[in-house]
């Protein structure tokens, strides 16, 4: 490749006496690479496979199959061809070669009839995750190129939703464009056809705007301008909205309540998935066992138990886990962090679970049975209790819990069981320490021990002399 202006013959390359063919533009992986670096060749290339596929999605549409499989064919035969190898050369395409590929995928969505993701959108988000698995990934060239902000989940979070809230806003303009340019009525050729107003295009993406104030908000997206900055953290922002939002994370402000609970959010996405929990509306769907979930989030916890991927490591010992919150909790374990403290006896606890199990013996025994009145610390200890008021070692609902395998007898708890299989095996866990004598039951050892204290626990003054 030669990039001066005068230009001059060079004498041929030879390996291996044989000479080199000089071409204008080779393709090597599915990619056209021309002498000059242009990428016209490509995506003339690109356009014309994908216009051809067209065909079969219109053949597909006229034989009424429903939008959700029009997308799975249009994903797999006509998006796979226009993105191949998109990180390489859409971000040194010219304005002309972006808005060919994106009027394919335009076309496409009209015959689907839904919403499909515009090609810049894709290259953004490819060039995003093999960003993020080259800074993942020590062993990679280019690993150290790249250096994470300190607050990089909270700065991807909120210029995610930055870009959410822009694209939304450019759909319905777009929409508004849609519906002006379907209001223009048609004239007979007798008449003379009514002007059609002009719309601001962009000359990056091809969006078109009616208003110049739009428009220049939206270039703010190319250009990566960011005007709007933060007065505590110094952070910038494209729109004003934005760092609006971002700064109730310094003042603390949630001005969004929800009608049903009184409880306040920052964001209106917030606001409306929690409007779910009211609803009882379950839009997320397990895929492998049908299970219905109100947030995308809980979704994605539940999918890591069919496939078993635990992506929170702790870097301490190693131990992972599905979700994150039970990293937090495993890493105080290390760092000796208890911040839930008790406020009678100052005893300090790593759960807040724990600590409510603790108050309870400070504040007496809460949990009391229906059946005789006997109160109990906790509820578990309860619960066990309740196994044994019919006398029939059942619990209340009439099934017995624990059963031996030696003779079938049955039992309420658990550890009645154990102690009742020591009588088959002859265990003798039981120690005195005074005498060496064994036994099965530590009630039997504790009425042993009384030999050696001489101590009497009877209760009737008569025998206490």
């Amino acid at each position: 490749m030669d990039f001066r202006r005068n230009s001059v013959d060079h004498p041929p390359l030879t390996i291996d006496s044989s000479t080199v063919e000089r071409v204008s533009s080779t393709k090597f992986l599915g990619v056209h690479i021309t002498e000059d670096l242009t990428w016209t060749t490509n995506t003339m290339s690109l356009s014309k496979k994908a216009q051809q596929r067209l065909h079969f999605l219109r053949r597909l549409k006229r034989a009424s199959l429903p939008p959700p499989i029009l997308t799975t064919f249009y994903r797999g035969t006509i998006e796979s061809v226009l993105t191949s190898c998109i990180t390489v050369w859409y971000g040194n395409c010219s304005a002309a070669d972006r808005k060919t590929l994106q009027r394919t995928v335009n076309t496409a969505a009209k015959i689907i009839g839904a919403p499909l993701p515009s090609i810049l959108d894709i290259f953004l988000t490819r060039c995003s995750s093999k960003a993020s698995s080259i800074v993942k990934d020590p062993t990679h060239p280019s690993h150290s190129l790249f250096q994470l902000l300190p607050s990089e989940p909270m700065v991807i979070k909120e210029e995610n939703q930055e870009l959410k809230e822009t694209e939304e806003k450019y759909q319905n303009e777009s929409h508004d464009f849609l519906a002006v340019e379907k209001s223009i009525p048609t004239e007979t050729n007798s008449v003379q056809k009514t002007k059609s107003p002009s719309y601001l295009t962009c000359h990056e993406c091809g969006k078109c705007f009616t208003l110049k104030v739009n428009l220049n908000e939206h270039m703010k997206i190319h250009t990566r301008e960011k005007p709007f900055t933060c007065q505590h953290c110094g952070k910038s922002f494209t729109l004003k909205g934005s760092l609006n939002k971002h700064v109730t994370i310094h003042t603390g402000e949630k001005p969004l309540t929800c009608d049903q609970c009184g409880k306040t959010f920052r964001y209106k996405e917030t606001l409306k998935s929690h409007m779910r929990v009211h609803t009882g509306e379950q839009l997320f769907t397990c895929q492998h066992c049908g299970k219905s979930f109100t947030l995308k989030g809980n979704l994605n916890e539940h999918i890591r138990i069919h496939t078993g991927e635990k992506p929170f490591t702790c870097q301490h010992c190693g131990v992972s886990f599905t979700k994150k919150g039970n990293l937090k909790e495993h890493i105080k374990i290390h760092t000796g962090e208890k911040p839930f403290k008790c406020q009678h006896c100052g005893k300090r606890f790593i759960k807040k679970g724990t600590l409510d199990q603790h108050t309870t013996i400070h504040s007496g025994k809460p949990c009391t049975c229906d059946q005789c009145g006997r109160s109990y610390k906790y509820k578990e200890s309860l619960k066990s209790h309740m196994r044994v008021h019919t006398g029939v070692k059942r619990e209340h609902s009439g099934e017995s819990c624990f059963m031996c395998h030696q003779c079938g007898e049955s039992f309420s708890c658990k550890v009645s069981l154990y102690t009742h299989v020591r009588l088959h095996t002859t265990e003798k866990a039981f120690t005195c320490e005074l005498c060496g004598d064994s036994f099965s039951q530590n009630g039997n050892l504790k009425s042993h021990m009384r030999i050696h204290t001489g101590e009497k626990r009877l209760g009737c003054k008569e025998f206490q002399t």
